[in-house]
């Protein structure tokens, strides 16, 4: 089972970030760390007690993916923007999940990222830059979902994208990765797994 959590940024007062903060809180606040990280931070925290993980301890793969020491079962990925934080949570597998705030992009981007199937349907796209910044913010879960991260080339693999569907897929080292996009007005979300038992749409817990 897969289930999504959000917090809208743009809802949240700073002043809800004032002491007293949590030891942790207080510690990536120290390090210079944004309200929009700790807000992350916290809405991960939430969510996965949410499922039933209390005071979990975080480990972190190879390229740096973090992981539940405690509970390997459990998967989770996070992602924030200027405008929302997203908790992926799975008990069927990897998750990766990314959020991506519309902005005007360039053609050079897709050029430089984009597989050649790729490139042809934001070409005929009829909004390029919506479907560009959708595009990446899918790329970008499946990514986060194998835990390479950036590491690992865009344009080496391909999104089944289409600019009128909210599911997709990627085909890798022999197995069907499933996409799904939580898309609004202001932000390109997604969610990558080997699942496609994705909630119809995300939860929004309360924070403070």
């Amino acid at each position: 089972m897969i289930r999504l959590f959000y917090a809208d940024i743009k809802e949240i007062d700073n002043t809800a970030f004032v002491p007293p903060l949590s030891g942790d809180e207080q510690s990536e606040r120290s390090a210079g760390r944004g309200l929009n990280c700790l807000i992350s931070r916290r809405l991960s925290l939430l969510s996965l007690e949410m499922v039933g993980v209390n005071a979990p301890v975080f480990g972190r793969g190879s390229e740096g993916k973090p992981y539940l020491e405690d509970c390997p079962s459990v998967h989770f990925n996070t992602s924030y923007s200027d405008n929302f934080a997203i908790c992926g949570i799975s008990d069927s597998g990897e998750i990766g999940v990314d959020v991506q705030d519309f902005c005007t992009l360039t053609e050079a981007v897709a050029r430089r990222f984009f597989s050649p199937s790729e490139k042809e349907a934001l070409n005929s796209a009829a909004n390029f830059d919506r479907a560009l910044t959708r595009l990446w913010a899918l790329k970008e879960s499946f990514l986060k979902c194998l835990g390479f991260g950036l590491s690992m080339p865009l344009a080496s693999f391909s999104v089944s994208f289409s600019e009128d569907r909210a599911i997709h897929s990627v085909c890798y080292g022999g197995l069907s990765y499933s996409l799904k996009e939580y898309t609004n007005a202001r932000s390109a979300i997604a969610v990558c797994s080997l699942s496609d038992d994705f909630p119809a749409s995300p939860e929004k817990p309360i924070l403070f």
